[in-house]
């Protein structure tokens, strides 16, 4: 049931505040949240936040027009003891089900790609027909799953990937294969580019730990050897026949943006942070001017620079440490990708959202154990 409550507000149409129904259910499940210097460091986080917002009330870049009086005396970071409060109490149970949830978003995803509907919600702006696009680039058409964007469906999809794996002993061979099968159709459909690397970069983690795991078996051996031999022959007979299909597709068809406006917007991010280095925007989430074929308000597109401009250096320290403090050897090849992701992604940083609560669901829930005699 909870993880139902925590993938709910990632559809289209459900509001955020959504998590606030889940904050309800784990009080009267009398799920328990239990302190520690984790959840230390959240508090002193929230009380800089808030602290930050009544010193910088009156000058902060005011952009958003949803924000109420509420928003203005009320920090989002209050959230990160909600987000931390789901993440302490999700089970293996509960990541089936969520791996289930977007096994099931990735089937819808390649329905509409086949039928050529980037989304079954034709009230959304992003609707289209895939007749109109003749260019051949999956970038033009990306299917959105039930999700408001394309680029919310591939988040989920890339969280797929490392909830399959981390779950591995807890699924059926077939079950295990017929996701795999599922979300790597989904995300080619998608064909979101940060998504695609960031689960490239996860399988090569999960590569080089395979290989620099010791170990004395004949069995495990030559498994090694029969991998690394299908990998490099693989490469290289991608590379002779479909390298300059894959670039086309990487780059756009070759166009001058490829990096689709965000140097434009890391650009202007990076002299508002020049400019507000100690504080950021007093806590209240950075949104600056951006002309993409017309002027809107854009997000940094990148989680490091945009909680950097929100919050200013001191709280993004505590950030950054909160994360760092609990990597170990075990979760570091699922942490990895997400940090990954979050360069030309507004990915980590919410206060609350899936990805925020799986990310502190691998920092928390995988500790350090002697992982040498399990794989012996």
């Amino acid at each position: 049931m909870l993880s139902n409550f925590i993938y709910l507000p990632t559809i289209a149409y459900v509001p955020h505040f959504f998590y606030l129904l889940t904050v309800l259910y784990l009080v009267l499940k009398k799920y328990k949240l239990k302190s520690d210097s984790n959840l230390y460091i959240i508090c002193l986080i929230v009380f800089l936040t808030l602290f930050n917002r009544i010193l910088f009330i009156d000058n902060h870049i005011f952009v958003n027009e949803k924000e109420n009086i509420l928003h203005l005396f009320l920090p989002g970071s209050i959230f990160l003891v909600v987000m931390y409060y789901i993440a302490m109490n999700l089970t293996r149970k509960d990541i089936n089900i969520l791996l289930y949830l977007i096994t099931f978003e990735s089937i819808i995803v390649i329905i509409e790609f086949k039928l050529g509907m980037t989304t079954f919600f034709t009230n959304l702006d992003r609707y289209k027909d895939i007749q109109e696009l003749d260019n051949g680039l999956l970038y033009s058409f990306r299917p959105m799953g039930l999700s408001e964007n394309s680029s919310i469906v591939a988040v989920k999809i890339f969280l797929g990937f490392l909830l399959l794996h981390y779950n591995k002993q807890y699924l059926n061979y077939y079950i295990k294969s017929i996701i795999l099968v599922v979300l790597t159709v989904a995300l080619v459909m998608t064909f979101n580019r940060t998504a695609l690397i960031s689960v490239g970069v996860f399988y090569l983690l999960v590569f080089i730990k395979f290989y620099i795991l010791p170990s004395k078996k004949s069995k495990i051996l030559f498994y090694k050897f029969l991998v690394f031999t299908i990998l490099v022959v693989g490469f290289i007979y991608i590379y002779i026949y479909f390298f300059n299909i894959i670039l086309l597709q990487f780059d756009r068809g070759g166009t001058s943006d490829i990096l689709t406006g965000r140097g434009a917007i890391w650009y202007s991010f990076y002299f508002f942070i020049q400019d507000h280095f100690l504080f950021g925007n007093g806590s209240y989430k950075l949104y600056l001017p951006f002309f993409h074929g017309d002027w809107t308000f854009a997000h940094a597109h990148n989680s490091y620079l945009e909680i950097l401009a929100t919050h200013g250096i001191i709280i993004t320290v505590l950030y950054i440490y909160l994360i760092l403090r609990n990597i170990n050897r075990n979760n570091i090849i699922y942490i990895i990708p997400m940090l990954v992701f979050s360069l030309t992604q507004y990915f980590i940083g919410w206060n609350i959202s899936l990805q925020d609560i799986i990310l502190f669901y691998f920092l928390i829930k995988i500790k350090k154990r002697d992982i040498y005699a399990r794989i012996n």
